[in-house]
């Protein structure tokens, strides 16, 4: 999967409290970068999913799936604790 940075996942989980929108500058960042992790995904045979924090999941949906419909974000609440998840891509950093 793709996860994202942590200091990044701070930010964006501060905008969302605040009910603030993300920093145009963030924002763009975060596009590139979620481009070059789906490029990246891709080249290795990988699953097109995000793996995000819960609080997080419905706003990058939204954001990220207007560009990059092929993307799945997914919640770590989604996943059982069971399984073994392997990042191999992350944004922000």
């Amino acid at each position: 999967v793709i996860g994202l940075d942590g200091n990044l996942e701070r930010i964006l989980i501060q905008a969302c409290q605040n009910g603030s929108s993300i920093e145009p500058g963030i924002a763009e960042n975060l596009m590139q970068q979620a481009e070059a992790a789906l490029i990246k995904q891709e080249t290795i045979g990988a699953s097109l999913v995000l793996l995000v924090n819960h609080p997080l999941r419905a706003m990058l949906s939204r954001f990220l799936r207007r560009v990059h419909p092929q993307l799945a974000v997914i919640s770590n609440m989604e996943i059982k604790s069971n399984r073994t998840i392997r990042m191999t891509a992350i944004i922000g950093q």
